[in-house]
C-alpha cells in the first residue's frame, strides 16, 4: 500500500532500494481505478492507493494513463510475483 503518491513531470522508471522491501516506486501509470493503479517501473507494480486525499499530491496534474508517478510505500511493503497468464 502507498503512503503517498506524487505526480511528477519527468524522470526514470525505478524501484528503490534494489534489494529488500520497496520504499519508492517511480514509473508510468498503465492502469488505474478508484483503489489501485499499475505502475510500470522496470516491472509492473500493483499499488493500493492511500485512503486519505491528502496522501495524493497532484502538483503536476491528475493521475491518468501514461503519466509519471512517484509512490512512497508504507513500511513493510512486499513484492509478490504474479501468477503467469495461461497461454491459449
Amino acid at each position: 500500500m502507498a503512503r503517498k503518491v506524487y505526480t511528477v513531470p519527468s524522470g526514470g522508471n525505478f524501484v528503490q532500494p534494489i534489494v529488500g522491501p520497496p520504499r519508492i516506486i517511480q514509473g508510468r501509470v498503465r492502469h488505474l481505478d478508484d483503489r489501485q493503479l499499475v505502475v510500470q517501473a522496470s516491472a509492473n507494480f500493483i499499488v493500493d492507493l492511500p485512503a486519505a486525499d491528502s496522501a495524493i499530491d497532484l502538483d503536476n496534474g491528475l493521475i491518468t494513463l501514461n503519466t509519471m508517478v512517484n509512490v512512497v510505500a508504507l513500511p513493510g511493503a512486499t513484492l509478490e510475483p504474479a501468477a503467469q497468464l495461461a497461454k491459449s
